[in-house]
């Protein structure tokens, strides 16, 4: 086996020389790697899928009966089944960001027994009056995320501990946060495990392949110029190829999970290539999917949504003639270094530079309530800082990279998390 950063296959972040917004590599088996034996007529896979009225359990077995039971309000009900069923409960209670109820069940066998949950929840866009707003189970929701790249100091793509997905999550939670961003990497089961159970909305990245140029894909964008030149489309059929592959690959893992509700597919133009085809082939296998099929800047008319990066200026909102929802899918980035808890001393890297937490705080503060707030009245539907934590060179987080420091006053942060929920709704 070759461990390689051949840019025809998904390298993330990653970069041999790091520094930046480019990281270090990593190499190995890196998520949960098992051995299992079955008995005969053994339950091998369960899959759900479904919306906020009912669900689908489809069970991979070869079994030739199988029984599943879940509990409706305070009834317990058993079906008798073979390779599906739906479900519809008569008690139906939602699942939310405020109240992230799971249905538990169990599968048997003659010879096996399996465990699982799912929830009843939909994420759709629909007209409000002037604006195309989205709405979770029914209810107008401002998606109020922000980016997490999923890096630690001392695992790099994994924490020591597998237990710091659920402290990063309760972190994102207290700070006001509904949503985030899993940005350009696929996390191991128990982190989507736990957005299920605490109650985050995940939307979800594809992690890029392809070449990427900071001139064409970086520099001129972000001072206004959104358009591809011809070569920059240029990638290998087997490029492409792998890119979808891979893109199938990583919906199949987190479909498993209620909280994934939206899927990036190309970010700020890297690797972006046939991307029509690409949605109508993943919408086509995931139609209760929101996918972002251009965040940032390279637009298409294939997307479920508008979704735009803002720095270096003001958020102008332009939104009267769009006719789907508006996500400001990147802004933000304000950097803090932190002494004692630099990555590397003199390497910092952010989009506005601070010199004290009581700076960083007012910045931020004064950008949501002087920029985001008014968007979200004049028609924004969501909007995803920039970031959880810093990473390495990147001192642009609410935390430090080791978790260790909170550079906010997490309630103050809370207050414009109501703040912009009340504004959805005048």
């Amino acid at each position: 086996m070759e461990d390689t950063l051949n840019h025809d296959y998904p390298y993330g972040k990653q970069r041999e020389k790091r520094g930046g917004m480019w990281y270090t590599p990593v190499s190995g088996v890196w998520q949960s790697v098992w051995m299992e034996s079955y008995p005969e007529g053994g339950i091998y896979d369960i899959r759900v899928s479904g919306d906020d009225e009912r669900v689908t359990v489809s069970v991979k077995s070869d079994a030739k009966a199988l029984t599943l039971t879940y509990r409706d309000g305070d009834e317990e009900k058993t079906v008798d089944f073979q390779g599906s069923v739906t479900l519809t409960p008569e008690s139906a209670r939602l699942w939310s960001p405020e109240d992230p109820y799971l249905y538990k069940f169990t599968v048997k066998s003659d010879t096996d027994e399996a465990h699982s949950y799912f929830a009843l929840r939909k994420l759709e866009a629909k007209r409000a009056g002037k604006h195309t707003r989205f709405y979770l189970n029914g209810k107008p929701i401002f998606l109020h995320g922000v980016l997490d790249q999923g890096y630690f100091r001392d695992g790099i793509y994994l924490p020591e501990d597998p237990t710091e997905y659920e402290r990063e999550i309760k972190r994102i939670k207290g700070l006001g946060f509904n949503m985030t961003r899993k940005h350009i990497k696929v996390e191991p089961s128990v982190f989507y495990e736990a957005c299920d159970r605490l109650g985050l909305i995940v939307c979800q990245d594809a992690v890029n392949n392809g070449a990427y140029s900071f001139f064409w894909h970086t520099a001129l964008p972000t001072v206004g110029m959104k358009r591809f030149p011809n070569f920059m489309h240029r990638k290998s059929a087997r490029a492409k190829e792998i890119f979808l592959s891979h893109a199938r690959e990583t919906l199949d893992h987190v479909t498993r999970f209620p909280s994934v509700l939206l899927f990036t597919i190309f970010n700020e133009g890297w690797g972006q290539k046939d991307e029509a085809i690409v949605y109508d082939t993943l919408k086509r296998e995931h139609p209760e999917m929101l996918f972002d099929t251009a965040s940032g800047w390279f637009k298409t008319k294939k997307t479920d949504m508008r979704s735009d990066h803002v720095y270096f200026k003001r958020v102008v909102p332009n939104y009267d003639k769009e006719t789907m929802p508006v996500l400001l899918s990147e802004f933000g980035g304000y950097s803090l270094p932190l002494a004692g808890h630099i990555f590397i001393e003199g390497k910092n890297y952010g989009y506005t530079l601070c010199k004290s937490k009581e700076e960083l705080e007012e910045k931020i503060l004064r950008l949501y309530r002087e920029e985001i707030l008014p968007a979200v009245r004049a028609g924004l539907s969501g909007a995803i800082y920039t970031q959880i934590s810093d990473v390495e060179d990147e001192t642009n987080g609410f935390y430090t990279y080791d978790r260790e420091e909170c550079k906010v006053n997490v309630e103050k942060f809370a207050a414009v998390a109501r703040e912009l929920a009340a504004a959805m709704e005048e």
